[in-house]
């Protein structure tokens, strides 16, 4: 379906990034937000355009694809770290 599609294709542009996907957790928020699991690692804070910012530009783009019926201009991206080594990318 498109929502699986689409879910594919974030993940796609969040690996793109150079950054893995360790785990997913459920949708949630009435199936619109999904929490990755990365490692903390993997994401560059200090440069001008910080990983998680290019995450989420790089989600935000998807919109233009025909084949995605969500709306994703305004997707937003957080990182946000458990106490371990990795960290979740919400998306």
């Amino acid at each position: 379906s498109a929502n699986t599609a689409g879910l594919a294709l974030c993940e796609e542009a969040i690996q793109n990034q150079g950054v893995n996907i360790l785990g997913k957790g459920a949708l949630a928020n009435s199936n619109t937000e999904v929490t990755y699991m990365v490692r903390a690692d993997a994401l560059d804070t200090t440069s001008s355009t910080t990983t998680v910012a290019a995450i989420q530009a790089a989600i935000q783009a998807l919109n233009s694809n025909s084949k995605i019926t969500a709306t994703i201009s305004s997707a937003t991206v957080t990182a946000s770290t458990t106490g371990a080594s990795d960290t979740g990318v919400n998306a």
